[in-house]
């Protein structure tokens, strides 16, 4: 590990020695469903701090006005690709992690994890650059850090991402733009790799889900369009130092029996910061018996005085999967881990149009057990676009992500 490797490793421990955990059930009800749409988004407040690096910055994405998290991918989607063979190396021991990123670029700490700046931007101070690539590695599962919507993908190496887009200075409506180059404004981007299950070093040591997240926040359009196939080269050279299985692997455990689960109390229903969509999640809980593998299939239905209504993608499913009781959520949290693979979630959108007044949402999992919960009333009296109204759009549901 170089000088700045070691660096980077003591700032994060001592951003994060006094720090108390946040609560699972607390990150669920607010941290995912709480969103900002400027600098200040990089600049959440999450107990792991600098660990965490940026764990807001994907979190900002607004909703398009589909659900579905968009087309997957095979590799980073790049429309130019750019060779990284020469490239210096950013390495992480304790988390497993090595990439490359651009000859003559700055390395340095930065508020929200190790900062990897061009030339150009250089003097500038931590945080304020016009362009920076942040690069963090945390305990967590990588689909509770992301937001929706979202390309899905697989790295050369093998490993699942998330990656979005934004742009915080247009309105919900004009996101995503017809013409993303020559948008005005700002650009934000992340990727949040699931970088498998093993045990991290450092102060709190860790074995478990890792998360690796990529993020460019807050960019000035000129710079973000200039590097944006090298931020795909950047994310696309990452690799784990030693083998790594996905953090869902079954680990040649046996499957979980039905009595060794329950679904947990939903957290009630928050959305992003389009307010024509709204979700419903939840946490699969450990209850007892022998090490396993859990892997479930939940429905979720909209339904109105028990009958199901006639919405695009309902019954939606959505799949979980993580050991127990390994990724029990009251373990983890107190571990300081803030996220588990045994989360799940559903979107709605256009939940608030008449025809789906006084439905129902109905979360079923096999057994027959089930959650619902109604959804609320939606303001339709105000002119304002950015009100949750009837636009005459037909409702769609989907697991997410």
């Amino acid at each position: 590990m170089n000088d700045l490797d070691a660096r980077l490793e003591r700032l994060a421990a001592e951003a994060t020695k006094d720090a108390t955990a946040p609560d699972v059930e607390v990150i669920m009800r607010r941290g995912r469903h709480r969103r900002r749409r400027s600098r200040p988004v990089l600049a959440g407040t999450v107990a792991l701090g600098l660990v965490l690096a940026a764990v807001v910055a994907l979190a900002a994405v607004r909703g398009q006005d589909r659900l579905p998290p968009g087309p997957t991918a095979t590799t980073v989607a790049t429309t130019t690709t750019i060779s990284t063979a020469g490239w210096p190396a950013y390495v992480d021991q304790a988390h497993n992690l090595r990439l490359r990123y651009p000859s003559g670029w700055k390395v340095r700490p930065g508020p929200l994890g190790a900062e990897l700046v061009p030339p150009e931007y250089a003097d500038s101070r931590p945080g304020r650059a016009k362009y920076a690539v942040t690069v963090a590695a945390f305990p967590g599962f990588y689909l509770s850090e992301g937001s929706p919507p979202a390309t899905t993908g697989r790295l050369p190496g093998g490993q699942a991402y998330l990656h979005a887009v934004g742009y915080p200075d247009l309105p919900p409506w004009e996101d995503p733009p017809a013409s993303p180059a020559t948008a005005r404004g700002r650009r934000y981007a992340g990727y949040v790799i699931d970088w498998g299950r093993f045990c991290s070093t450092g102060s709190k040591p860790f074995c478990g889900a890792h998360t690796v997240r990529v993020t460019v926040g807050d960019a000035n359009a000129r710079a973000f369009e200039r590097y944006r196939a090298t931020l795909d080269a950047i994310v696309r050279s990452a690799t784990a130092l030693r083998p790594a299985p996905p953090s869902t692997d079954d680990l040649g455990r046996p499957a979980c029996r039905p009595d060794q689960w329950r679904l947990a109390s939903a957290y009630g229903l928050g959305g992003l910061a389009n307010p024509q969509r709204i979700f419903f999640s939840g946490i699969v809980r450990y209850r007892s018996g022998p090490a396993c593998h859990l892997r479930l299939e939940l429905r979720m239905t909209v339904e109105r005085d028990g009958r199901p209504l006639p919405v695009a993608g309902s019954p939606a499913t959505a799949t979980v999967q993580g050991l127990l009781p390994d990724d029990d959520p009251r373990r983890l949290n107190k571990l300081g881990v803030h996220s588990t693979p045994l989360m799940w979630e559903f979107g709605v959108d256009e939940w608030c149009n008449r025809d789906l007044a006084g439905a129902t949402l109905r979360v079923t999992a096999e057994g027959g057990r089930e959650l619902a919960k109604p959804l609320p009333g939606a303001s339709r009296s105000s002119a304002r676009p950015q009100v949750c109204r009837d636009r005459g759009r037909p409702a769609s549901v989907a697991g997410l992500p």
